[in-house]
């Protein structure tokens, strides 16, 4: 069994308004052990897609 199995990535949401920092944001989480399951500008994010995303 692996690690991955037994421990795996938390799901992530990024909510960030478009630009750069949302960009360097994406950037480090893609180097973290963790499961992008969504990224939106959560000013017009509807809670039914945040709610959904898994």
């Amino acid at each position: 069994m692996s690690v991955s199995e037994t421990h795996p990535a938390p799901a992530v949401a990024l909510l960030a308004r478009p630009g750069a920092a949302r960009e360097r944001l994406r950037e480090a989480l893609s180097h973290a052990d963790v499961q992008l399951v969504l990224e939106d500008d959560p000013n017009g994010l509807e809670p039914q897609v945040l709610q959904a995303a898994d």
